[in-house]
């Protein structure tokens, strides 16, 4: 989770200049559980949140961040 917080921070200004895109890449185990391997569900589910949330951030027309580019 850290590293992928910190990279597209440490990206952020090279995004913005090019318009670039942030791709996270997850699996179902973020919105499901089985019981099995609690760890790996957790940090699925921060990583597609964080996702979700970093998205919703750039793109708000509220804040100062909105630019063209896209956190999938």
């Amino acid at each position: 989770m850290e590293s992928a917080f910190f990279l597209c921070q440490m990206f952020y200004p090279q995004l913005r200049k090019t318009r670039g895109a942030v791709v996270n890449i997850s699996s179902i185990s973020g919105q499901t559980s089985d019981g099995t391997g609690v760890l790996y569900h957790m940090t699925k589910a921060a990583l597609d949140h964080m996702t979700r949330l970093v998205g919703g951030l750039l793109q708000s027309p509220l804040l100062l961040l909105r630019f063209a580019a896209a956190v999938n």
